[in-house]
């Protein structure tokens, strides 16, 4: 499986005067990086916990369709919007959505089929499936998990403070609390 971000989130977890009035700084000197240390957090807590925080379009790509069930690999998924996949001719076709089930309440987020259907035959290739989706908590910071929003907040902090490189990945606190999150993929 493969997969990337094919529409980015709008909105960070956190506003730059909200990380500024944390870091207690009165000065707009360094704004851009504090814009940069946001973001990175961001990326780092969603690659850490494989998830979305923030609503996002993820697409991703499959081999085959070999197992009764597939595994998104982003959570927490709000919708699948697409299922497309290389036919026999190697022409691209849309899988209805009557012949799946979407279980987002899992994590991860899983699809299986509906009762009496067949996943469709491929036509051989590499990534002849694609499924579109969107995953996130919400469009908004609010509702992101605080616990992972604090997380962010004392990697934001930590790299403000330590600007050089060290050996270890995130401050342990941080880990901690994003550990009750943390979608273990399969």
């Amino acid at each position: 499986m493969a997969w990337k971000v094919t529409t980015a989130p709008v909105t960070e977890p956190w506003t730059l005067s909200e990380v500024k009035n944390y870091l207690k700084v009165d000065t707009s000197a360094d704004d851009t990086m504090i814009t940069t240390l946001i973001t990175g957090a961001r990326h780092v807590a969603e690659s850490y916990l494989n998830m979305a925080l923030i609503t996002q379009t993820i697409t991703e790509k499959l081999d085959r369709l070999s197992n009764p069930i597939i595994y998104l690999s982003i959570s927490p998924v709000i919708a699948v919007s697409n299922f497309q996949y290389a036919d026999s001719q190697n022409t691209t076709q849309t899988y209805n959505s009557s012949n799946y089930i979407v279980d987002n309440f899992s994590k991860p987020c899983r699809l299986s089929l509906a009762f009496g259907k067949t996943w469709p035959t491929l036509y051989g290739n590499i990534n002849d499936v694609t499924i579109t989706y969107t995953a996130g908590f919400s469009s908004e910071a609010s509702g992101v998990p605080m616990q992972i929003r604090q997380a962010m907040l004392m990697m934001i902090a930590d790299t403000y403070d330590n600007r050089e490189d060290y050996v270890r990945k995130m401050p342990t606190a941080s880990q901690y609390l994003l550990d009750q999150y943390r979608v273990q993929l399969f």
